[in-house]
This record gives structure tokens, sequence and C-alpha cells, in this order.
């Protein structure tokens, strides 16, 4: 049973921050802001609005569902600093080897946290227990109050204020005031479209299919990206008694995930072996199939004067290296300490200026992952001819190169 901050009463008709969303990352935001000593001393008022009605079950959370996030290195240590990484280590596995290779060539780049001199490249945690996590975590705070089953279902930005209309489920109204509001509703965003933001959006024309498979092998914390003509194909370690279940990220067009949507567990499991090998025994069995369209989306306008955009609201990538939730909590993590250093000077959260600093910060973050991961989209589904033999060439190459092999592998810790 959660303590008394998560509730069904409403919201009061003022507060200073407003986080609209209690998912992955909207509770991730509230726990960062109530975690800094600045915040905390200059008293701010923090509410997390969420629609759904989950106070004593937190996986009732649409976002709680059974995928796996990959944490980088770099957001374990956010979720560190937070007071979460014990946590973490206990429900998560760790990341210990990342294998990358192409389907029918020999070329292939090993990244090894022991090189490093670190214990993991980072930690994959089902989005589930990462959710309980971090609810377990936010109900700690006494600065920080979850109202749930409450939508917001207008938005209204004025000079000194947004001004949110909040319906319960149970047929109550309220008008919440807040001195910033954090959009945290994700990718479909409704609020996003009232405010009149638009999105840059590029259509892969692909799928991804998410499941569980069990293998005949323990993984030893390996994880795996194979890149087909296709699409690629992720294999990420989940932590289990025997080591012998791993998350799977099967991106294909959107024609073909709906056949394998189709199949039964056997020729799946069949299929799924002729594309990937024997490398960690046999494929056994497998949980329960979605899938989803791949999309890059960024909306144009990320902050407004008393307006901030975070995690999918923001931005949604494709899963290829596994950067778009890290993203998330690198701008989770720059928003609370530039909120930290407004408090300090005890101004107003919702001023444009400290948030236009972040914005830019931000900016730049993005670009840089977003053209990373299209670049090895389009590197690796190029048909060109001669093409692949150097993408072969290229991958050994990396793993004979220390400072190449050095700068990838901190890119895919996320630092």
């Amino acid at each position: 049973m959660f303590r008394s901050q998560t509730t069904h009463l409403p919201p009061p008709a003022h507060c200073d921050i407003a986080i609209i969303g209690g998912g992955l990352i909207g509770t991730s935001l509230a726990i960062a802001l109530a975690a800094s000593p600045e915040i905390q001393a200059c008293g701010w008022d923090i509410r997390v609005l969420e629609p759904q009605a989950y106070s004593e079950n937190p996986q009732e959370q649409p976002s709680f569902d059974g995928r796996a996030s990959a944490l980088s290195y770099a957001s374990y240590q956010h979720y560190r600093r937070w007071g979460l990484a014990q946590a973490l280590e206990r429900q998560g596995a760790p990341i210990e080897n990342i294998h990358i290779s192409e389907r029918g060539r020999w070329g292939h780049t090993h990244l090894s946290a022991q090189e490093q001199g670190i214990q993991a490249l980072g930690y994959v945690i089902e989005n589930h227990r990462l959710g309980g996590l971090l609810m377990e975590k936010l109900n700690q705070q006494t600065q920080v109050h979850l109202h749930t089953g409450w939508q917001v279902h207008n938005i209204k930005m004025q000079a000194q204020a947004g001004v949110l209309q909040l319906h319960h489920q149970q047929a109550q109204t309220q008008t919440l005031q807040a001195k910033l509001v954090v959009l945290a509703d994700g990718g479909r965003s409704s609020l996003k479209q009232q405010l009149g933001i638009d999105d840059y959006i590029h259509d892969y024309q692909q799928d991804a299919l998410i499941t569980c498979v069990q293998i005949s092998r323990p993984h030893q914390g390996w994880a795996y990206e194979r890149f087909t003509p296709a699409g690629p194909l992720a294999l990420l370690p989940l932590a289990s008694p025997r080591q012998q279940q791993m998350a799977l990220v099967w991106t294909r067009p959107p024609e073909v995930i709906a056949d394998l949507m189709q199949l039964d567990e056997y020729t799946f499991c069949q299929q799924l072996q002729g594309l990937f090998g024997n490398r960690i025994g046999r494929f056994q069995g497998l949980g329960p199939r979605a899938c989803y369209p791949l999309r890059l989306v960024r909306a144009q306008e990320q902050v407004r004067s008393r307006l901030v955009l975070v995690g999918n609201a923001a931005h949604y990538l494709h899963p290829v290296a596994g950067q778009g939730y890290n993203l998330g909590v690198r701008g989770v993590a720059d928003l609370s300490a530039q909120l930290a250093k407004v408090a300090a000077q005890g101004a107003d959260p919702g001023k444009l200026d400290p948030l236009l600093a972040y914005a830019q910060k931000r900016q730049a973050d993005q670009a840089r992952v977003i053209g990373f991961s299209h670049a090895l989209i389009e590197i690796f589904t190029n048909q060109t001819p001669g093409l692949a033999q150097i993408r072969s060439q290229g991958l050994t190459q990396l793993g004979l190169h220390s400072l190449a092999k050095a700068w990838f592998t901190r890119k895919a810790m996320g630092l």
C-alpha cells in the first residue's frame, strides 16, 4: 500500500509545478525534483496528475507494461543520484557485454563493461518493475503529491500561470493554476495539440514486435544487436532465476510483423532461430507479444513560458541502439538541474529564460542521438552493391581500434 502522497482527492487551486502524466518519465522527474536540496529548501509544491486510478497497483498504469527498458550507464548514474541504484541492481539485469553483428556477414564488434572498468554498461528492467520502484520512491517524498484518476482535458497558458481544467473519473472537476506545467503525457499528447505545438515526423514504415523469449542457456549478461536487410533485431538480458529470459525487439515491415503476431509459439521460435542462429542456445518459448509502429517524432517547440515538454511528448525515437528512454532520462536530469538553479535564486519556476537555456542544451543532445540512431538505420538497411562488405569490415575494424571502440562504447553508455 502506498502512502498518503498518492491520492484520488483533487489537487489544490494553485501549485508551483504540475507534471501531467505519471508514467516512467513523469515520476522520474518528480523524484529528481524532490531529491534537489535547493528545491527542498524553497518548498515548491509539486503535483503529478495521472488519469489512471492505480493507487494500490501501479501496474495498472499503461506505461508500466511488460516491455523492458534498457537503461544506459549514464541513466543508471542519474537514478543512483536520485536514490534508486540498489533497487535497480536488485530488480534489473546488468548488461556486461554487447555483441553487434550483421546477418550473413563475418564482421562484428564486442563492447565490454570490463574493458571500461565498470560493473555494467547499463541495466535492463521490465517497465512494470521500474514503474513499481519509481512509485515506491515517489511516495516517500513529502514535497510531491500524486493525484490519480485526474484527467487534464483543457489547458491554457497565461502570463502568470498555466490554467488546467481537470476532470475525475467520478465526475468531479477542478481548476488548477501552476507556475510551471510539464507535459509528460506521452507521444499521443492531446494537450500538445491543444497548444498548437506541431511535430516533425519521419515514418520508418516499420513496426517493432516486443516480447520475452525463453532460451536454453544462461545469457550471462550479454545483449545482442543484429542488423538485417529488413531491420534490426535486439535481444536484451532480463533478470530471472537462471538467466534464461531475454527481451526481444524485432523490427520488420508492418505486414511481416502482422504475420509474426499470428504465428504459433513453436513456428515463431523457429523463425527467430533461423534469423539469429544458435549463439545463445535454443529459443524455447515466449511471452505475450505486442507491436508498435516506428516513427521519429520531435516536437518543434519544447518550451514556452511556463511550459516544458519531456519524454515522448518531446521526442520519440526508433529503438535501434536503445537510446529513446535514455534521452528522456537525460532531459529529466537537465530540467531538474536547471530548476534547482532557479530555486536557489528564489525565482519563479515558470520564467522563460531558464527554460530556454534548458531547451538549448537538450536540442544539441537530441540532435546527436537522433542523428546517430537514424544513421545506423540508413547504413544497415542500404543494400547498395558492395556496401555490405564495407559494413562488415567497418564492424571488425571498430573492434580493433581502441579509440574508435571507446567512442562507440561511450555512445552506447549514453555518455
